[in-house]
C-alpha cells in the first residue's frame, strides 16, 4: 500500500521535473506553470490522504479482532476508546 502511494507520488513529481526540462532554461517560462503545479499539488495530497484512510481501516479492523477476542473490560474500554479516535481523526 504504501509503496503504491510512493510510487503515485514519485510519478507526480516525474510530470513535474519533466515539464521543467521541456521549457529548455527559458526562466520566463518557468516562472508560469502555477496552475500546473497546485494541479499536481492536489494529486499529492489525494495520494496521501488515501494512504491514511486506509491506514486507520487496517488498524480499525486489527483493534476490532482484539475486542472480539479479549475479556476484559478495562482493554476493551480501552480498544473502543483507540476506535472511536481512529475514526475522527482530522
Amino acid at each position: 500500500m504504501e509503496k503504491e502511494i510512493k510510487n503515485k507520488i514519485d510519478e507526480i513529481l516525474g510530470e513535474v521535473a519533466g515539464y521543467f526540462m521541456s521549457q529548455k532554461g527559458k526562466c520566463g517560462d518557468v516562472i508560469m506553470p502555477t496552475e500546473f503545479l497546485m494541479e499536481k499539488s492536489e494529486e499529492i495530497k489525494k495520494a496521501l490522504k488515501q494512504t491514511r484512510e486506509e491506514t486507520i481501516k487496517e488498524i480499525t479492523a486489527r483493534l476490532e479482532i482484539c475486542l472480539v477476542e479479549n475479556e476484559d473490560k478495562y482493554i476493551i474500554g480501552n480498544i473502543k476508546d483507540l476506535i472511536y479516535k481512529l475514526n475522527n481523526i482530522k
